[in-house]
């Protein structure tokens, strides 16, 4: 039997992971070095991408479907989620993916700087 507390906790650290990335690309950003840049927008989203290939992984060898419901601020509508062996293929693949979009997102931006301001790209990440 799979583990469905850990997929749930991994799934929810890749999220707040994201959300802590964003938030600190809104609040640092501005001016700062291509290395910070890269310390605040695309390593979280690469430790998010690796998070799900783990989820993904856990799944698809477990062989069995999860589920778990995450509280709502309504209540009549609860937040629930299915991982089957279809849907882990898929969060593989965005996984694989997004660790590769964010390994190279970081070096693209790189030539941009000085010549234009690259503040929110990896906030657009």
């Amino acid at each position: 039997m799979l583990p469905s507390v850990l997929i749930m906790k991994l799934f929810l650290d890749a999220l707040g992971i994201l959300f802590a990335g964003v938030l600190f690309s809104l609040l640092l950003l501005r001016g700062k070095a291509h290395t910070a840049r890269m310390l605040v927008s695309y390593v979280p989203a690469l430790i998010s991408s690796l998070i799900l290939i783990a989820i993904a992984a856990l799944t698809i060898r477990g062989g069995e479907a999860i589920s778990f419901t995450l509280p709502s601020t309504f209540a009549f509508i609860p937040y629930a989620f299915r991982i089957d062996l279809l849907g882990a293929v898929f969060l593989l693949i965005i996984g694989v993916v997004g660790a590769a979009a964010s390994l190279y997102g970081a070096s693209y931006s790189r030539h941009y700087d000085g010549k234009y301001n690259t503040a929110y790209l990896g906030l657009l990440f």
